[in-house]
């Protein structure tokens, strides 16, 4: 049995396939920044789908965010060990994923922008990154917690448009305190953070979001596309929701900036899937 992996920081999607059945899993995304092995292999003994057929999987193929070095792969590699006790195990980043589910032969560039963001230049065989990814604290332009981050601000600052600001407050009960407890006491305030999209989405035509979007697009292309010396004679593909769901947008940016935009896929796993698949 083939399992494959594709991580964020909010979820990760499972594919399982004994070339009969395929089977989908979704647990939470891991990250070998924030999570120990313990706490990964406990939280996949958790899922009854995997714990079920681990002992039939010969294959496990996992990418995910914060896996670019080996060291700190190590700490996925045994949580996975953990659970698939007979298999075979491959940890990737997620840029080596990416790439792989848009443009597995061929050059091209790569990006990801869902909770995170980054991008790899994929020269047919291997990935190659330019600039390192900073994280959401330094880094992360025009991700979803990048996004959030600005709309939180803009909400404590009271700079949004009376009716994106009426929302949070009324619908939401969005407050200070309730703001300070989701980036500085709880866990995983990346993802508090990109959980904030759904309100660029339900106002995607205001202004106020439109430039929002605009101005975050142009940071992601002078910092992540236009690091590459051939980034306007290669197309450049996206992975992620933040991508799928503000494609014009992006792709209206782009445009404007000469950057042929490639595929634009919401979940990667099954291209991904589809690729090695045939490895196997």
């Amino acid at each position: 049995m083939l399992v494959v992996a594709d991580s964020g920081s909010t979820k990760c999607d499972w594919i399982l396939s004994n070339k009969v059945d395929e089977l989908e899993a979704v647990t939470m995304g891991f990250n070998p920044f924030f999570h120990s092995k313990e706490f990964v292999a406990a939280k996949l003994e958790e899922n009854k789908l995997l714990v079920d057929n681990a002992s039939k999987v010969d294959y496990v193929f996992f990418y995910g965010a914060g896996c670019s070095n080996p060291t700190r792969n190590i700490e996925i590699n045994k949580a996975l060990e953990k659970v698939f006790k007979h298999a075979s195990i491959h940890v990737g980043h997620d840029l080596e994923g990416a790439a792989l589910s848009v443009t597995p032969n061929k050059k091209g560039i790569a990006c990801i922008l869902g909770t995170g963001s980054n991008s790899t230049y994929w020269d047919g065989k291997k990935s190659i990154e330019k600039v390192p990814a900073l994280g959401f604290t330094l880094g992360d332009e025009a991700s979803g917690t990048y996004f959030g981050k600005i709309l939180l601000r803009d909400f404590l600052y009271n700079r949004l448009p009376r009716e994106i600001y009426s929302y949070l407050n009324d619908e939401l009960a969005l407050t200070k305190e309730s703001i300070f407890e989701g980036v500085y006491s709880k866990p995983h305030p990346n993802v508090y953070l990109a959980s904030f999209m759904k309100i660029f989405g339900l106002f995607q035509k205001s202004d106020y979001v439109q430039e929002i979007l605009k101005n975050g697009f142009e940071q992601f292309c002078t910092f992540h596309i236009a690091c590459y010396d051939n980034y306007k004679e290669l197309p450049v593909h996206f992975i992620g929701s933040v991508s799928y769901y503000f494609k014009d947008e992006l792709n209206s940016v782009l445009s404007e900036k000469g950057i042929h935009m490639g595929k634009v896929v919401k979940k990667p796993i099954y291209t991904l899937y589809d690729y090695l698949k045939t490895k196997k």
